[in-house]
């Protein structure tokens, strides 16, 4: 089991916590910005990924205040995902389910046209794709 680290407590009583891998990616990242770096809220975030591990994040999205906006592929237009998300957009039309999901292009135009903050790639699919 991985350990957790909590690094802010929220305003609302809760707390954001993160793997010490993606601290070290944090504090690299914000060491590239000058002194002007602005850190803004995430209030929208886009799950490009399905079944269970779309839901888990979109449960704690709500928890978290965040709105949670859903890809679908055809196929998948009457699972859980879809449903359980504050939004749901169509992503691949006439493409099989995982060539959907892949398409990049596609879901960066999804994310601009919903004001996306922030995307969670899920497992497999996009996480793997060292180009996204």
């Amino acid at each position: 089991m991985a350990t957790i680290t909590r690094i802010l407590s929220l305003s609302n009583g809760k707390s954001l916590y993160l793997l010490p891998s993606s601290i070290r990616a944090l504090h690299l990242s914000s060491n590239r910005h000058n002194a002007n770096f602005e850190v803004k809220p995430i209030k929208k975030v886009l799950v490009a990924n399905r079944g269970e591990i779309a839901i888990r994040v979109f449960r704690a999205c709500t928890e978290l205040g965040i709105r949670s906006v859903a890809i679908y592929s055809e196929q998948d237009k009457m699972h859980m995902h879809r449903l359980k998300a504050d939004e749901a957009y169509l992503v691949g039309k006439g493409l099989p389910p995982v060539a959907a999901y892949l398409n990049i292009p596609e879901i960066i135009r999804i994310a601009k046209e919903a004001d996306i903050d922030a995307i969670h790639p899920g497992y497999g699919f996009l996480s793997e794709r060292s180009d996204f």
